[in-house]
Order: C-alpha cells, then sequence, then structure tokens
C-alpha cells in the first residue's frame, strides 16, 4: 500500500492594508506572515513575491506560497495600498495696490503663484 499526500496545505493572508504615504511618497510595511497548516506533517515556510517592505503609491498585490513535504502547493495574496494624504502647497505673490488710470482702468498681470507637491 503506497500512501501519497494529495492534499494541499492552506494558507490565510492577511487582511488588506492602507497605508499613507511618507515624505518621499512610498511607505515603509512589514506584511504578516500568513497562517499555514497541512493535513500531513512537513509544511514549508510561506514565500512572498515582494521582497521589499517599500511600496510605493498605489496598490501592489502581494502574492504568497506554501508547499508540503509532498510538492502541494497553496497561495494566498493580500494588497498594500499607499496614497498621498498630503495637501500640495501654494503661494502667492504680495498683496498689490494699483491706482486706476483716467479712465478707471487698471492693467496688471498678476504673478504666478508658487506650487509644488511632495508626490
Amino acid at each position: 500500500v503506497t500512501v501519497v499526500d494529495v492534499t494541499a496545505p492552506t494558507i490565510t493572508c492577511g487582511a488588506n492594508t492602507t497605508l499613507n504615504a511618507n515624505a518621499s511618497c512610498v511607505a515603509i510595511h512589514t506584511a504578516p506572515t500568513p497562517t499555514v497548516s497541512d493535513n500531513c506533517s512537513g509544511v514549508g515556510t510561506p514565500a512572498s513575491d515582494h521582497a521589499s517592505t517599500t511600496y510605493t503609491l498605489g496598490t501592489t498585490t502581494v502574492k504568497w506560497i506554501v508547499a508540503d513535504a509532498a510538492g502541494n502547493t497553496a497561495t494566498c495574496s493580500h494588497t498594500v495600498t499607499v496614497v498621498d494624504v498630503t495637501a500640495p502647497t501654494i503661494t502667492c505673490g504680495a498683496n498689490t495696490t494699483l491706482n486706476a488710470n483716467a479712465s478707471c482702468v487698471v492693467i496688471h498681470t498678476a504673478p504666478t503663484p508658487t506650487v509644488s507637491d511632495n508626490c
């Protein structure tokens, strides 16, 4: 009699995560390792396709895989979303007082404001 393990292990990923971007427009996050189990002994350690702890703006799907001693595999995934919550800045020129001409008209070109955004 040959006993063969044909049942895949189970893997459960953590919840999806939303993070605020830092001043460099990224977020640093260490995703929790998924929980795994198997009906037979010998389940491996889950591996992720996102080795870095740095996430850029937007949504990144992180896929995890685990194998048991018989080579059966299971996967799960979760998302890490990084959002820009820092408002842009705007600096306007100084207030200006102008005198109207004889026709009660003022011709003035306002200076372009200075704007910036970290992302």
